[in-house]
């Protein structure tokens, strides 16, 4: 392979990664115009370009996780990226009577699916655990209800 199609695959590489993003097409990409540079710097034949280029992506792609784990932005919010978490103890309002176990409710301006003892529509409940898009509610009669603002 000559330089040039190092050069274009990492181009197409770097492309691939602009269409699925993930970052791990892009340390590929690096792999690639390492092993063009190499291909020009020393003139390698095909075999040796290949294990360059395995090399290179090994490297490369072992330098990217080394950086993701310790290049980590530290944030004062621990559920920035975990949105379930933080309905965690949230006040809601039945929408849809619970009976039999499940009904509706409402959290700010959208509306759950909740499992939970039975409960009439206008009633208070308690977030006490989220299974995917379900909440479970408890009474909200054995905590304290929030502070209405003024």
């Amino acid at each position: 392979m000559t330089p040039w199609g190092w050069l274009s695959a990492a181009v197409v590489l770097a492309a691939a990664e602009l269409l699925m993003p993930g970052a791990w097409m892009l340390w590929l990409a690096a792999a690639a115009l390492l092993t063009a540079l190499v291909t020009v710097l020393l003139g390698l034949d095909w075999a040796w370009q290949l294990a360059a280029f395995a090399f290179f992506a090994v490297v490369s792609v072992m330098a990217s996780r080394r950086y993701a784990r310790h290049g980590a932005i530290p944030t004062a919010d621990p559920a920035l990226n975990r949105p379930a978490e933080r309905l965690l103890g949230a006040w809601a309002t039945v929408t849809e009577p619970i009976v039999g176990g499940s009904g509706r409710v409402q959290i700010g301006d959208t509306s759950w699916a909740a499992r939970g003892p039975d409960a009439p529509a206008g009633a208070r409940v308690r977030v006490v655990a989220v299974e995917g898009s379900l909440l479970r509610v408890a009474p909200a009669d054995d905590a304290p209800q929030p502070e209405a603002s003024p």
